[in-house]
């Protein structure tokens, strides 16, 4: 007779997600190793190119080396007309995930846990009729894995156990496409020995360096640890320590819920003054206003003639990606921003800078009525070519939404000292 369990907790995480959505836009990239570039950073690597010596992180010259040995490529990361980074196709492919998990009809509660992965808890019982045995969990774990290749083709890991910790860290254990059970002791102080305790939710910087210092090298290790020792020989605070000794025993007190939607959303996009080697896709291309400046954003001059104009194009680019997220989240979530923001990073001779807020209301919901059909094309509309940004139709609510970004930023920029320069800039609603 199967034993039946009060409570499951499924980690279900996509695998080397970024790779996986640039497979499913191009699916030439088949089995070959590859990473995805953003700017001077490798943000995503699949596992081939894990294999061949490929790190998140490498530089992409290192990077590019490696995989040309073993036939493999570097995929910059989504950008729109004029080379400016767009992550929608990769939130689009997270939001896709999450529904797919939430038509579960199973799970008590579905929550998220960031683009690529999310929770679920199953309770067990007569009047509920699941029946949660360690079995029939691994069937419906199966059941996920193979809807989420067949609808999505994506391939994730799933870790299941009794709370969320353990499962974070037994869909860790399972990569790639796996799958691991950590319901019984036995299995439970298997996972802890196997799991590096720089593992450990938050457990980088100082942890790993106090962890390395006093030879704890797996989550079990910690159990020959008390919270008094923890506290007075590695110096960790009370409460951190407190949740080190209860996941040694493999236990965790956080529940599984449904996460309130984010307060503010934002964009952002970083200016800088030197020239970078860029990714081979941007060869001909200029990610700016300057020709002469292919292959970078420059800071933009305050007190320069261009300075009204370069701003409009940055702007009309960051609200065009704004306003997409701001349909979506008002079709998921039912709300509307109430206000505005537009932060600038302002810098000046010899090594000063500041940031300067300016906030206004936000336009009427009224203005969405008539959007772009999708996100990416509002994107793609508002780039940061010159021509383009001053002749594309812009929607109502996008054509509010500049106006209103313009205005902040003459003010934010206003007694601005002689050679300031606008380094980053960041438009949110909230």
């Amino acid at each position: 007779m199967s034993h039946s369990l009060g409570q499951v907790v499924f980690h279900v995480d996509i695998d080397a997600f970024f790779c996986q959505v640039e497979q499913r836009k191009n699916p030439q990239l088949g089995t070959k190793p590859f990473a995805v570039q953003q700017h001077q950073d490798i943000i995503a690597v699949n596992y081939a190119a894990r294999q061949a010596g490929v790190k998140k992180h490498m530089s992409p010259a290192q990077a590019r080396e490696v995989l040309k040995r073993v036939g493999g490529c570097l995929v910059h990361v989504h950008t729109v007309e004029g080379g400016r980074i767009s992550y929608e196709p990769y939130r689009q492919a997270g939001r896709e995930v999450l529904q797919l998990l939430q038509r579960n009809a199973w799970a008590s509660v579905v929550e998220k846990g960031s683009i690529d992965e999310a929770y679920l808890l199953f309770t067990g019982g007569p009047a509920l009729r699941v029946d949660l045995s360690p079995e029939a969990a691994r069937q419906m774990a199966q059941s996920l894995r193979s809807q989420l290749w067949e609808q999505l083709q994506l391939k994730a890991s799933v870790g299941i156990a009794r709370n969320k910790t353990m499962s974070k860290l037994a869909s860790a254990a399972a990569k790639p496409d796996g799958m691991l059970l950590a319901l019984s002791p036995g299995e439970v102080q298997a996972l802890l020995q196997r799991t590096p305790a720089s593992r450990l939710p938050q457990a980088g910087g100082k942890d790993s360096t106090a962890f390395a210092k006093a030879g704890i090298q797996s989550v079990a290790d910690l159990q020959s640890w008390s919270e008094q020792q923890l506290r007075q020989d590695l110096g960790f605070t009370r409460d951190r320590a407190a949740q080190l000794a209860q996941w040694a025993r493999g236990e965790c007190s956080a529940a599984v819920a449904v996460r309130p939607p984010p307060k503010s959303l934002s964009v952002q996009m970083s200016l800088t003054p030197v020239p970078l080697p860029m990714h081979p896709s941007f060869q001909g291309r200029s990610v700016c206003d300057d020709p002469s400046s292919t292959g970078m954003l420059q800071p933009v001059e305050v007190h320069a003639e261009t300075f009204t104009r370069r701003m409009r194009m940055l702007l009309a680019a960051m609200t065009g990606d704004l306003m997409g997220r701001i349909c979506a989240d008002s079709h998921e979530e039912d709300r509307w921003p109430a206000n505005m923001i537009l932060a600038l990073n302002i810098s000046w001779p010899p090594k000063q800078n500041r940031f300067v807020n300016k906030t206004c209301r936000f336009p009427a919901s009224t203005l969405s009525s008539h959007p772009p059909t999708a996100p990416s094309e509002v994107a793609t509309a508002a780039t940061t070519s010159s021509t383009s940004a001053e002749q594309a139709p812009l929607a109502p609510l996008h054509q509010a939404m500049l106006s209103n970004a313009t205005s902040l930023c003459a003010a934010a920029t206003q007694g601005a000292p002689p050679g300031a320069k606008v380094v980053q800039t960041r438009a949110s609603v909230a």
